[in-house]
């Protein structure tokens, strides 16, 4: 949860100039009921301005400290409809309807806040956090650190994108087997970590099993759905991660992450990643 607090932008009224150039224009005798007109309408303007200001800031201190989700959303809304280009209110808003689940939303609002204060870490933060929670760990780590560079840090989003960076590895298998290596040992021990941490403890996973393009494509078929089994089973004998936290599911060679036109590339391809599932299981 990444809340902006108020800080208003000034407004500047760019008629200054046009000001400026009619004065130059006009005759010596008329300059005085010219100069009483316009300081009359600018008067008239920066006291529109100051209650609009006063108001907006009224409805953001409000929606801050309401507790109501959907009162929260109306009130931000509404300040919006009076400060369409008011930053820390996207990004609230968008911060409201992450909590209530309404994650579509909850991108459209931290994009239009970061769109609006570029340099500002929050929006960059909500969007890691909410694809973090649709487990999309590769774009959580790209917003992540984005907002990293501007506070460096922000413990939770520090946290996230450890655990993300780790559940982005990929388990390699050497070739036409689902034994695990060593080195896949240690890495499921890492990622057993990550899937027992507060963050995720109560999520459920899909293990998914890949191969290269060599041989049968049912052959290829089973062998991915055995990898994924393996996996599975070490997590749960080894690790102690509970059975109703992992599905097992074989892809074959349908799902190539490069090219099965070299050695290298198909040594990537024989691989399971594990991917969090937007739904969790009962008895866990």
């Amino acid at each position: 949860m990444k809340l902006q607090r108020l800080n208003p932008y000034p407004l500047y009224p760019l008629t200054i100039i046009l000001v400026i150039l009619a004065v130059l224009l006009i005759a010596p005798g008329e300059k005085d009921l010219f100069f009483s007109a316009v300081n009359k309408g600018f008067k008239t303007k920066e006291l529109q301005l100051e209650e609009v200001e006063a108001k907006a800031k009224a409805l953001f201190k409000k929606a801050l400290n309401e507790k109501d989700l959907k009162k929260k959303e109306k009130l931000y809304l509404e300040l919006l409809k009076l400060w369409p280009s008011y930053a820390p209110a996207y990004n609230n808003l968008a911060d409201t309807y992450e909590r209530m689940g309404r994650y579509k939303e909850a991108i459209k609002n931290y994009e239009i806040a970061k769109d609006l204060a570029p340099h500002a870490p929050y929006p960059y933060f909500g969007l890691g956090d909410v694809y973090f929670k649709l487990g999309n760990y590769k774009l959580a780590i790209t917003y992540y650190e984005k907002g990293l560079k501007i506070e460096p840090n922000d413990k939770a989003s520090l946290e996230r994108l450890k655990l993300s960076r780790i559940l982005t590895t990929k388990i390699l298998f050497p070739f036409d087997s689902y034994r695990l290596t060593e080195e896949a040992k240690e890495q499921l021990k890492i990622i057993a970590e990550a899937l027992s941490s507060p963050e995720l403890k109560n999520c459920v996973f899909e293990i998914q099993g890949h191969t290269d393009s060599i041989g049968p494509a049912g052959y290829n078929l089973r062998l991915s759905l055995r990898r994924a089994e393996t996996v599975k089973k070490f997590l749960i004998e080894r690790c102690q991660i509970n059975k109703n936290r992992l599905t097992v599911k074989g892809y074959g060679e349908d799902r190539p992450i490069a090219t099965n036109g070299t050695k290298e590339g198909r040594e990537r391809n024989r691989r399971v990643e594990v991917s969090k599932l937007t739904r969790t299981k009962k008895g866990i």
